[in-house]
């Protein structure tokens, strides 16, 4: 199994009673979703099929309602630089509001070094302030547009941005059209959402066929 460099875990039964070991993977992909009676599966068991340390990308693909099992994991991978979730998920609130006060979200969020997020789906606003306060270190951030109400999405994003994200350099916003890219950069020069810095945006979508890039000095 010398050559693998990339697993995918499609059940948690495939998990568990998995005898091999990967000793060079890198890439981690999740396709189930846990269970309650999980919680602490991954994060218990991954180490018995591959070397956890050496993980730099992880990609979500499964449905989650409680996003602490999540942070709980991450603790689990301190060299991850890649985190992509792919999935919907249906975080309340009130519960990402406690996640941020606990002591693991803290001890996360000053640690991790994830320089890139991959977010697939329509997340909320408030989702968009807990993941930004997760990974404070980003350079790239790539996230899908919301079709709900597209200005106070994109006002949040950039404040959030610039508030935060201090090392950002890319951002990538995807399914979003030309028109779109107009109110974009109204919301940075009318509202000033953005320091001065020169931040390279580019609006794509996730199949990777480019609808409009460009760069966007910002004096």
């Amino acid at each position: 199994m010398n050559f693998v460099h990339q697993v995918e875990i499609r059940t948690e039964k495939v998990m568990i009673n998995l005898q091999k070991y990967f000793p060079n993977v890198t890439e981690l992909i999740i396709v189930f979703s846990s269970t309650e009676q999980s919680k602490n599966l991954l994060s218990n068991n991954l180490n018995n099929i591959l070397p956890v340390n050496q993980l730099t990308k992880f990609v979500l693909r499964s449905y989650y309602d409680d996003f602490y099992k999540i942070i709980k994991l991450l603790q689990c991978i301190p060299n991850l630089h890649i985190f992509e979730i792919r999935c919907s998920t249906s975080f309340q609130d009130s519960n990402l509001i406690s996640i941020q006060q606990s002591d693991a979200f803290r001890l996360i969020s000053q640690t991790n070094k994830i320089q890139h997020m991959i977010i697939g789906y329509q997340c909320t606003l408030n989702e968009i302030k807990f993941l930004v306060n997760l990974c404070p270190q980003l350079q790239q951030f790539t996230i899908d547009k919301s079709d709900k109400n597209l200005e106070s999405f994109l006002r949040c994003l950039l404040s959030n941005i610039n508030e935060r994200l201090n090392h950002l350099f890319l951002l990538c916003i995807a399914s979003i059209n030309q028109k779109e890219t107009k109110i974009l950069e109204t919301l940075i020069k009318s509202e000033k959402l953005l320091n001065p810095c020169s931040l390279e945006i580019k609006y794509d979508s996730f199949d990777k066929k480019p609808i409009y890039g460009g760069k966007i000095d910002y004096e």
